[in-house]
C-alpha cells in the first residue's frame, strides 16, 4: 500500500470514529420536563421568580448555560424523580453545595433546576 492511499484510509477511519463520538457527547439526555421547577421551590415561589432565578444563575455561572451541561449536572441516573431530586438538594446542603441569589440561599441542585427551567422557557418561546 502506497503512502498516499495509507494516509487516505487513516482520516477516514479516524472521521468514521470521531463523528459518532462527537454527536454522542453533544446529545442532550431525554428527561422529564416537569423535573425543571424544583418542587419545594415551587410551593413559595411563582413561576416567574424560578425563572428570574435560573437566569441569574446562568448569569453566575455561565459554564452551566446550556441544557445539555445543566441535564448532565442533574440527570444522572435513567429513574430521576422528584424524591430523587429533594434529596440531592439536601445532600447539597450538607456538603457545602449552595449558591446565593437575590438574598436566598438554594441548593446547586435547586438552582440548576431554575436554570433548566429558563431555558426550557426561553426555547418555547
Amino acid at each position: 500500500m502506497n503512502r498516499r492511499k495509507f494516509l487516505l484510509l487513516a482520516s477516514a477511519g479516524g472521521t468514521a470514529i470521531a463523528i459518532p463520538s462527537i454527536y454522542y457527547t453533544q446529545q442532550v439526555p431525554d428527561y422529564d420536563k416537569s423535573l425543571t421547577i424544583p418542587h419545594s421551590l415551587s410551593l413559595i415561589w411563582e413561576k416567574e421568580t424560578i425563572l428570574t432565578t435560573g437566569r441569574k444563575y446562568i448569569e453566575k455561572f455561565p459554564e452551566e448555560n446550556s441544557e445539555r451541561s445543566l441535564t448532565r449536572a442533574l440527570f444522572t441516573d435513567s429513574q430521576i424523580t422528584n424524591d430523587h431530586l429533594e434529596s440531592k438538594s439536601k445532600r447539597d446542603f450538607e456538603s457545602s453545595q449552595y449558591v446565593i441569589i437575590d438574598g436566598w440561599m438554594l441548593s446547586r441542585t435547586e438552582a440548576r433546576q431554575c436554570a433548566l427551567f429558563a431555558i426550557h422557557q426561553s426555547k418555547r418561546s
